[in-house]
């Protein structure tokens, strides 16, 4: 961690760095760790003049999901938001990773409707049915939001 932020690597390197490291914490549930990176992460994004793109999209991505997390369910809601944003026009697997957060978000904050349009851009359902077209049988986003425990602090 020191060494990319105190010398850094290629704009290109860095966030797939920072990213693998987050992403990894977060599948081992080590999110005292992920933080220690999101830290990092947060003070080398920062120091760039510009975030959009799919490279530091992604980054930008786990940024939000452990705001979520941690309780700051409005800055989630912002940063993955101004993602989404900055990912228009985009294609891939980065900008359904940005929907699906930004629905998440939506999905705690109990906003449904916004939920499931944030999950299926561009005009789909989620899930996709058959004809393409939402049936009165198909599910709708119901989970209920729960503030989360601190977990790792």
């Amino acid at each position: 961690m020191a060494i990319l932020f105190n010398r850094g690597l290629s704009p290109r390197v860095t966030p797939w760095i920072y990213c693998a490291a987050v992403r990894g914490c977060c599948l081992a549930r080590d999110f005292a760790r992920a933080r220690a990176w999101n830290r990092s992460m947060a003070r080398w994004l920062d120091s760039l003049s510009s975030l959009g793109g799919a490279y530091l999209g992604n980054c930008r991505i786990y940024r939000s999901r452990l705001m979520l997390l941690d309780g700051a369910w409005p800055d989630a809601l912002e940063e993955i938001a101004a993602v989404c944003t900055d990912l228009d026009g985009y294609t891939g697997w980065v900008c359904g990773h940005a929907h699906y957060q930004l629905g998440e978000v939506r999905r705690v904050l109990g906003e449904w409707d916004a939920a499931e349009d944030a999950y299926a851009p561009r005009g789909g359902t989620w899930p996709p049915d058959t004809a393409g077209t939402r049936t009165s049988d198909s599910p709708k986003v119901t989970s209920r939001p729960r503030q989360p425990a601190s977990v790792g602090r």
